[in-house]
Parts: C-alpha cells; sequence; structure tokens
C-alpha cells in the first residue's frame, strides 16, 4: 500500500541464507529514511532467531515471515518480488534453485560475487563483494538497484534470456556431452 519496494528472501530460512545481513541493511536504510520492505518466504529453520533478530531491530512493519509456502504461492512471491535476496554463505557448490528459479521467471536478484551465483552474467544478478561486514555493503546497494524499475526490468529480462539461452535442456545437454568428451574423449574412429 506504500510502494515501498519489496526485498524477498524465498526458500526455507537457514542460517546460510544471510538473513541477518538483509535485516540489518533494512534497518539501515530506514534510518536513512529509505522505505523497503522484506519478505521472507519459507519455513524458518528451527532455532533460527529471526522472529528475535526482527523485534531487536524494530522492524515488524517492515519485515514479513510467511512460514512454509505451498509451491503455488512460493511462485507467485517470486514473481512479485522487486528483488530476490540471494547473499547465501557459506556454499559449498551447490546451485541455489530458488535463484535460478527466480531468474527463469525474470525476477531480478543480488547475490555475492562469488561461488555458483558469480557464474551468472552481471547483467542479469546484482554482485555485492563479500566482505567481513555485508551489511553496509547491501544498504548502499539497495537503493541505487531499486530506484530505477526500468533497469530492474532489463536485469530481469537478461536473467530470463540467460536462463532459456543457457540453462535450457538443449544448453545443459550439450555442455554435459562437451565436458564428458574433454574428460574421456572417443577412440579414433569411434563416437
Amino acid at each position: 500500500a506504500d510502494g515501498w519496494p519489496v526485498l524477498r528472501a524465498l526458500g526455507r530460512a537457514t542460517p546460510a541464507k544471510g538473513l541477518g545481513v538483509a535485516l540489518e541493511a533494512v534497518a539501515a536504510l530506514r534510518d536513512g529514511g529509505f522505505g523497503l520492505r522484506l519478505v521472507v518466504g519459507g519455513e524458518v529453520e528451527p532455532g533460527l532467531p529471526l522472529p528475535a533478530q526482527v523485534a531487536a531491530l524494530g522492524l515488524e512493519d517492515r519485515v514479513t515471515v510467511t512460514g512454509w509456502l505451498p509451491e503455488e504461492a512460493f511462485f507467485l512471491h517470486l514473481r512479485a518480488a522487486d528483488l530476490l535476496h540471494a547473499l547465501r554463505f557459506p556454499v559449498a557448490g551447490e546451485s541455489s534453485g530458488t535463484l535460478a528459479r527466480a531468474l527463469a521467471m525474470g525476477t531480478p536478484a543480488i547475490a555475492y560475487d562469488f561461488g555458483p551465483a558469480a557464474e551468472y552474467p552481471d547483467a542479469a544478478v546484482a554482485k555485492l563483494p563479500f566482505g567481513p561486514d555485508p551489511a553496509p555493503a547491501l544498504a548502499r546497494a539497495l537503493p541505487a538497484l531499486l530506484a530505477d524499475p526500468d533497469a530492474l526490468a532489463a536485469r530481469g529480462e537478461a536473467a530470463r534470456r540467460h536462463m532459456r539461452e543457457a540453462c535450457g535442456v538443449g544448453a545443459s545437454a550439450a555442455a554435459l556431452a562437451e565436458a564428458a568428451l574433454a574428460w574421456a574423449p572417443f577412440p579414433s574412429g569411434r563416437g
């Protein structure tokens, strides 16, 4: 109702999702007069002190925690995001299914510039350098990203295009075949 942009963190809420970083950035932006809402959509891991963090920062009016979302609601949240929060740390080499789905739907995202997320084109994913205190960097990056809806839409379209061209079934099969041949080429005369 207030017209503020919405940052969404979707999927199971775990310590690796960087939600504390997002909460600190939302609080800093509030203190600087920038209106922003954060929606955490997904089951909260038992023991994760998310409600206590929200309360400690006084963000009850800016943060919504939905709890577990059925598939249809999850995809509606992905589509309704102005920007997806995908700041995962640590990573163990895995790709984020939520990030891939968001990009395929044309939802722009912000992620750390390392690990699997760093492999996405800069035009598709806003990259945040990873450092010892990421919340201030996120608080600086968000207003610039969210202030230009046309640039966000272009980023979302670049994300959708990249996912269709580079991550579709045909492209994935061709990349796997190329990697397999590079690893263990067929002997001459076979193939």
